[in-house]
């Protein structure tokens, strides 16, 4: 895709295998790891080809061999690619869970239901047991700081926690 967006000449693939493959003199194998016997053929081989995308020997001492631009475009174009795709099913999967809901309708009706339910027997039951304990068996009302200490025992009321505030000996 790179060669024919970027580098064909006549925007066809025909050049492509001529351009994907890197060129190494046979004269620049160092001397320890040269091969002692060439084989038929290849003593005439001045040039091999492989596939890469590096400079060739036609370059300074310092560019020779290295990466060339033509690799750096490739990475850059598969960077791109993978940001593409990764960002194409991000996109996707948020509108695919948009769109499906997390409970189906009718289940969720019986959800709210049973929430409407509960919190109605709650303020039901919270009614009771205040109008119980607003009053006494004599019949006579109880004041609302000694309903909330009856009710709930564990929290002082309101004359016992500014007398304890007020006694400076008690700290």
């Amino acid at each position: 895709m790179v060669y024919l967006l970027a580098f064909s000449p006549t925007r066809t693939m025909k050049g492509y295998t001529a351009w994907s493959l890197s060129a190494y003199k046979v004269s620049d194998f160092p001397e320890d790891i040269k091969p002692s016997n060439f084989g038929e053929g290849f003593n005439s081989t001045t040039i091999c080809y492989y596939r890469g995308t590096r400079n060739g020997p036609e370059y300074s001492d310092e560019l020779k061999y290295t990466y060339s631009m033509i690799f750096w475009h490739i990475l850059a174009a598969r960077l791109a690619m993978v940001l593409v795709v990764e960002h194409f099913i991000l996109i996707t999967t948020r509108i695919i869970a948009y769109m499906i809901p997390d409970l189906p309708s009718y289940l969720q009706a019986r959800v709210l239901r049973q929430n409407f339910l509960a919190k109605e027997a709650f303020y039901e039951s919270e009614s009771k047991r205040i109008s119980l304990v607003e009053t006494q068996s004599d019949g006579t009302q109880i004041t609302p700081s000694a309903t909330a200490a009856s009710l709930y025992p564990s929290i002082p009321s309101t004359s016992a926690a500014v007398s304890v505030a007020a006694d400076p000996e008690s700290m």
